[in-house]
């Protein structure tokens, strides 16, 4: 299964969130929600300069039916208001 990610070249972002590190007030579901915010500034931040005239997608595990509702709706904040780094 992996051979077909270096055969079509596809490149995979991720983004690690260290949870020994975060402070008290940081709970799951926003920590889950911090971590989506990154990784679509980091997708969005490659496809703009690497690849410009391409598409990305982006694939979050499926954690469960309230974080993917939570997730949703902040996703269509992001695109609606942009990232706290300014990416629309």
């Amino acid at each position: 299964m992996y051979d077909q990610l270096r055969i079509c070249k596809v490149w995979i972002h991720s983004i690690v969130v260290d949870k020994k590190c975060l402070r008290d007030y940081l709970n799951t579901d926003k920590m889950s929600k911090k971590a989506y915010e990154l990784l679509l500034e980091r997708g969005e931040r490659f496809i703009g300069t690497e690849h410009p005239n391409q598409n990305c997608i982006f694939v979050l595990d499926n954690n469960s039916p309230q974080l993917n509702h939570s997730m949703a709706l902040k996703h269509s904040f992001f695109q609606r208001d942009g990232t706290t780094s300014g990416f629309a």
